[in-house]
């Protein structure tokens, strides 16, 4: 059997390192020539079966990324969807003991708590850092809240609260 190239079958030299048409080091990448009819079947076999793998291989890696990307859209478009109803509108709920109209104003990355306190009027109480983890929670103090908005979307529930000890505060438009 002959010596060929496995990139280009070009013929090579028992002595040569590298192939004179591609230039591939042929040290370690030479194959034989077949020499009959079916040493050439079997290495026509074996070379249509590494492109069919490579196919494989590549297809799945596109599929994983396609996911990848699928998925994270998915995710920021709950989150962009979970701050644009935050920030709709002021929410007004009441303090834990029923006596004090409070409210909450969203804004980009800030939550503006205020409460309406009889003849001195509606003061602010404080203003919290607030950021978006996911379409149903919100980081405030780096404590995990969850977010649920009523099916017309005019209320709103945290769990935990986030301003005083009640495992739920409701908010209304």
């Amino acid at each position: 059997m002959k010596k060929v190239c496995k990139r280009c079958n070009a013929e090579l030299q028992e002595n040569q390192a590298f192939c004179p048409s591609c230039g591939l080091n042929v040290a370690e990448n030479f194959s034989t020539a077949p020499t009959n009819i079916s040493e050439y079947n079997a290495v026509v076999m074996n070379n249509q079966k590494k492109p069919k793998t490579m196919k494989i291989i590549f297809g799945a890696i596109v599929a994983v990324c396609i996911c990848v990307v699928i998925i994270f859209a998915v995710n920021e478009s709950g989150k962009t969807s979970l701050h644009n109803k935050l920030m709709d509108d002021e929410w007004s709920g009441l303090s834990s003991e029923g006596d004090t109209l409070l409210y909450l104003d969203f804004s980009d990355d800030e939550i503006d708590y205020s409460g309406f306190f009889g003849i001195l009027g509606k003061r602010n109480v404080s203003t919290l850092d607030y950021e978006v983890i996911s379409k149903d929670k919100i980081s405030v103090r780096g404590q995990e809240i969850n977010v649920k908005f009523s099916d017309d979307g005019d209320t709103v529930t945290f769990a935990p609260s986030f301003i005083d000890s009640r495992s739920v505060t409701v908010w209304t438009k």
